[in-house]
């Protein structure tokens, strides 16, 4: 598959962060049940939705790269729906602070560390379902991407190899996921909220 030299730059460039935003998925890959699962998605939940709305918010980066398409923070609330979590329990789960991006260079930056993960979903998705199959309803979130990951990993490439033509441009968006991935295992680290099942 063709990618851009520019994100092979972003890979190396913040490969110091790669280890730790992959531990979060990684420790999935065991002996879990339904509890840590859906803990994990209302982590997720949290940080997703707030940057999918910053992204929405950025002028000129719907010129630029196709957003839409990319918003999934409405499945993993459909997941934890299936998960028997109640509206009101959703609404109240805890969300990341996260100020407007600046450019459109920021807010691709961030952009890279999110999609990123998705590399992991669809094996992360057959380990849940080898353990728990009657959660199949409860992966849409995961199985998002399942077609379309190297289609859409290509045209996020392309749009940062067109923001990032010059030093500054690429400066800037490997300050911005630098920046994300720290956020992001903050976030991961301390939302750790129980949940409890609704009942009838």
């Amino acid at each position: 598959m063709r990618t851009s030299r520019t994100l092979i730059r972003l890979d190396v460039a913040t490969k110091a962060h790669h280890g730790a935003a992959d531990a979060v998925w990684n420790d999935l890959f065991g002996e879990i049940g339904e509890a840590e699962y859906a803990a994990q998605l209302a982590r997720i939940y949290g940080l997703e939705g707030p940057i999918e709305a910053a992204l929405a918010y950025t002028p000129g980066l719907a010129a630029r790269i196709g957003l839409r398409r990319r918003m999934r923070a409405g499945l993993i609330a459909q997941d934890l729906l299936a998960l028997d979590l109640h509206p009101s329990q959703i609404a109240r789960l805890p969300a990341f602070p996260i100020v407007p991006f600046s450019s459109v260079a920021e807010a691709l930056g961030w952009m890279y560390v999110v999609e990123r993960a998705t590399a992991i979903h669809h094996r992360l998705r057959e380990h849940v379902l080898a353990l728990m199959p009657h959660l199949e309803p409860a992966t849409t979130y995961l199985s998002a991407y399942e077609t379309s990951i190297g289609s859409r990993w290509l045209e996020l490439g392309e749009a940062i190899e067109r923001v990032a033509s010059d030093a500054l441009g690429h400066a800037q968006v490997i300050a911005a996921a630098g920046e994300a991935f720290r956020c992001s295992r903050e976030w991961m680290q301390r939302a750790r909220t129980p949940l409890t099942r609704r009942v009838g």
